[in-house]
């Protein structure tokens, strides 16, 4: 009798797995390495249930050397793939801590990151090339937020000008700097006081020649 087709049982069969396969699994479940002799190998595996398939193999030898060839091959990508992760972690390090900035000299590095493991954990000559790329780094990041700090600090100083009547287009730049010591909001502004003289003048003129304009 045919059955309904519906009732037709349509499970395929998994692909047995090759002896090669079976053999390869079983090697890398005991972590034989690349550099593994036959000898060495043997004793990790050969009191293993799966090696009785193998036993007597006539190319067994053949299947190993073909796992240590593919298990070199992929020990040499893991270790290149450590390597470029332990640059990464250095040049993050060395781009973010506070102990960092681009006057340190490489001896000074050395001493301050000796025990830290990111440093440890990079060979010597790329460890020296990925600190100098970070000094540049730091170098440029510092004269952006220089020239940020610059820029803010003149438009702060021109508002709070602005908002200083008893300064008028007589006021002198000597008289200016103590009523500004006196008016809260610069005198509590720690950038404004460490503001470079030369900008400060610089907008402390431009003020005066508006009020000398208005007047």
């Amino acid at each position: 009798m045919i059955s309904p087709p519906d009732l037709v049982d349509d499970r395929s069969t998994e692909e047995p797995k090759s002896l090669e396969t079976i053999f390869r699994e079983l090697l890398r479940e005991k972590t034989v390495g690349s550099n593994a002799s036959w000898e060495y190998a043997l004793k990790l595996i050969g009191n293993d249930s799966r090696f009785e398939l193998f036993r007597h193999h006539p190319e067994r030898k053949q299947m190993f050397n073909a796992y240590k060839t593919q298990k070199a091959k992929e020990e040499r990508e893991e270790q290149r793939f450590k390597a470029k992760r332990a640059k990464e972690n250095l040049e993050k390090f060395l781009q973010t801590t506070e102990k960092m900035h681009s006057s340190v000299k490489y001896r000074q590095a050395v001493e301050m990151f000796r025990d830290n493991e990111y440093w440890k954990a990079v060979p010597e000559a790329d460890r020296r090339e990925i600190f100098e790329d970070v000094v540049v780094f730091l170098s440029n990041s510092e004269k952006e937020e220089s020239k940020k700090l610059q820029k803010r600090n003149m438009r702060v100083l021109a508002d709070i000008l602005d908002s200083m009547p008893n300064i008028t287009f007589r006021t002198t730049w000597q008289e200016a700097q103590q009523l500004l010591l006196d008016n809260p909001i610069f005198a509590e502004d720690a950038d404004l006081l460490g503001m470079d003289k030369e900008d400060a003048l610089i907008v402390f003129e431009e003020h005066i020649r508006q009020l000398e304009q208005e007047e």
